[in-house]
C-alpha cells in the first residue's frame, strides 16, 4: 500500500477531528486499554492537525527562501567572482592572506610541450590560409583600382533621396 501524501493526511485529520468534535456529548472511549473522555481525543487530534499544518506552513517557507536564495545567487554571482578575481590578484603570493579568505591560491599554467606548440601554430597558419587574412606588409601591397567618382550635386538645401 502506498503512503498517502501529506495532503491527504491533512484533509483526512480534518475531517476525523470535525467528526469527534459533532461527538463531544458521547461518553469516555476506552482504546488500547487506556480511557479517554472525547475533550482528549479531540486535543490529541488537534494536536495532529496542528502540526500537520505547521509542516505545511514550513515547507512553503522553505520553498520560497530557496527561490528567493537561487535569484540572490544568481544576481550576486557576478560580484562576487570580480571580487574573488581582485583577491586572488591583490594577493597571489599571500598564501595566508587567500586562505582567509577562504580562496586558494591559483595554480600556474604549464607551459606547453613541443608538440602542443607545433599543434598550435600549424591551426593559426591553417585559419590565416583558410580567412585569407594577411599580415601588415601583405596588405600594404594590395592597391585598388578606382576609374572615377560620382559627384551628385545637393540643390536647394534638399538631400538627395529624402523625397521632401
Amino acid at each position: 500500500m502506498a503512503t498517502p501524501s501529506r495532503s491527504a493526511v491533512l484533509i483526512s485529520l480534518q475531517a476525523l477531528a470535525r467528526g469527534v468534535k459533532g461527538d463531544l456529548g458521547r461518553p469516555n472511549v476506552t482504546l488500547a486499554g487506556k480511557t479517554y473522555s472525547m475533550a482528549q481525543i479531540l486535543a490529541r487530534v488537534n494536536n495532529s492537525v496542528d502540526s500537520a499544518l505547521a509542516v505545511r506552513a514550513a515547507q512553503a517557507a522553505l520553498k520560497e527562501a530557496l527561490l528567493h536564495d537561487a535569484a540572490l545567487q544568481k544576481r550576486e554571482a557576478g560580484f562576487l567572482a570580480g571580487l574573488r578575481a581582485l583577491l586572488q590578484a591583490q594577493y597571489a603570493h599571500d598564501r595566508q592572506k587567500l586562505a582567509a579568505y577562504g580562496l586558494a591560491p591559483k595554480k600556474p599554467k604549464p607551459p606547453p610541450s613541443a608538440e602542443q606548440e607545433l599543434l598550435r601554430i600549424a591551426k593559426l597558419r591553417a585559419t590565416r590560409e583558410k580567412r585569407q587574412t594577411r599580415g601588415k606588409r601583405q596588405t600594404a601591397a594590395i592597391r585598388g583600382d578606382v576609374t572615377g567618382v560620382l559627384i551628385e550635386p545637393i540643390v536647394g538645401g534638399k538631400k538627395p533621396g529624402s523625397g521632401a
